[in-house]
């Protein structure tokens, strides 16, 4: 199910409002972290580990700057960052930071 193109966007989504719970707005990094290496290599495979890796690093110093979470958009960007410009990221140019989450802008 979760290497579905029909279905995997859906459970996606659906997992950050388990994650974050009711009262939440964001998730905890350290629980984004986790779940998108379950989720994104469950769906990329192999492929994705150099880019998760890279991810959690910058994630990991975007904490000492006191953020703590990760919002919505952010969650629902990167799964169409990689739909509009590959898990690779191939292509993305600093013009393309104006379509993302801020947060984006800081990982390129």
């Amino acid at each position: 199910m979760l290497r579905s193109d029909a279905e995997f966007p859906k459970i996606y989504k659906f997992t950050f409002n388990f994650l974050k719970g009711e009262e939440a707005r964001n998730v905890q990094i350290d629980h984004a972290i986790q779940m998108w290496g379950i989720l994104l290599k469950n769906y990329y495979g192999s492929s994705i580990e150099p880019f998760l890796e890279k991810w959690e690093s910058f994630l990991e110093s975007q904490k000492t700057q006191g953020i703590n979470g990760i919002k919505k958009d952010e969650w629902n960007s990167l799964l169409d960052l990689f739909k509009e410009k590959g898990i690779e990221l191939s292509g993305m140019v600093q013009e393309d930071a104006d379509c993302w989450p801020i947060l984006f802008d800081s990982f390129m």
